[in-house]
């Protein structure tokens, strides 16, 4: 069965794809009536949004990563509900948690798709976390105390 997409509710709904993306995102800039009644059809269709497409109007991907190090550290006591919380908290803003592996090579390629870092590895040095400072990639520190002034949940 094909995909429907936004173009498909315009045709259907007789109004233009703008009004229609309009109402998909909640905008007060059109009538209620005209929201909810797209909004309605789009529930009955099965509408999913196109993450591709959003992710290039907003420049910005809904990924948020995760850096483990080495595959030992997810079986730690620990980790199971510091990962659930983090995906609880991110998925309020609709963002998607991505488990980055770093080894003794770090990783650093992911940095060209995500929107930021929760770092839980206490084996990335202080040299890597100013880095992304520098980078101007956001990023949370886990368990860590600095003397400067990255953020850090403990």
């Amino acid at each position: 069965m094909k995909k429907v997409t936004m173009q498909d509710l315009a045709q259907i709904s007789g109004y233009s794809r703008p009004t229609v993306s309009r109402a998909l995102s909640d905008a007060t800039s059109i009538s209620r009536e005209v929201r909810e009644k797209i909004q309605k059809l789009a529930k009955e269709m099965n509408y999913r949004p196109n993450i591709a497409a959003k992710s290039l109007a907003k420049q910005k991907t809904g990924i948020i990563g995760f850096y483990i190090y080495e595959m030992e550290h997810t079986i730690h006591p620990a980790f199971s509900p510091v990962l659930k919380g983090a995906t609880v908290v991110t998925s309020r803003s609709e963002a998607n948690i991505l488990l980055v592996l770093v080894g003794d090579e770090k990783n650093t390629s992911s940095h060209d798709y995500i929107d930021g870092l929760i770092v839980s590895t206490q084996e990335t040095t202080d040299d890597e976390i100013a880095q992304l400072a520098k980078e101007k990639i956001p990023f949370v520190l886990l368990d860590r105390s600095l003397e400067s002034n990255y953020p850090v949940i403990s």
